[in-house]
């Protein structure tokens, strides 16, 4: 029988004592919310093969991601998620340890060129598949991303790009 944990709130207020899967999620989201691509720390924590999805469309892989994500710090001043509620399902059905991680949360971007700085507020629900990883004697993380999918309305960040466009 799968294990669940749950916690309710910021993963600024993740005991130390969390599940691996919500310890995980809190690394994850350090790095999928770093606007310093140079300091990315991604490639230690997902799959190079890994399928990132949203609204059930594949966008590409580790090394299409991170260029969007270049993209993305010469665009925004800020980009964080605040997560509501986080589950992590620790599976033991399978040889390979496996763990779904699952959150609901907010992003918040906001535009460099935007002389407001509106906050643009995109709820979110995503489901990050993690799959334990062979670890040298340097390297902590457990586990790495092998699949994550993102169901989100992105209209409101397309509207505040438009807004902003010359």
């Amino acid at each position: 029988m799968p294990q669940t944990s749950v916690h309710i709130g910021s993963l600024d207020s993740l005991p130390s004592t969390a599940s691996a899967g919500l310890i995980f999620l809190q690394n994850l989201l350090l790095a999928l919310d770093s606007l310093e691509p140079a300091t990315d720390s991604l490639g230690t924590l997902v799959a190079a093969d890994a399928p990132f999805i949203i609204n059930g469309q594949t966008v590409g892989t580790l090394a299409k991601v991170t260029e969007m994500f270049k993209m993305r710090s010469k665009k925004l001043s800020k980009f964080h998620h605040n997560v509501r509620k986080a589950w992590d399902i620790a599976h033991d059905d399978s040889s390979l340890p496996r763990r779904t991680v699952m959150y609901e949360s907010t992003s918040v971007t906001v535009f460099k060129d935007d002389p407001e700085q509106l906050n643009v507020h995109v709820d979110e629900f995503n489901i990050v598949e993690l799959e334990l990883r062979p670890q040298t004697k340097s390297e902590t993380t457990q586990y790495r991303v092998v699949e994550l999918k993102t169901f989100m309305d992105q209209q409101p960040v397309r509207e505040q790009a438009m807004k902003l466009a010359p």
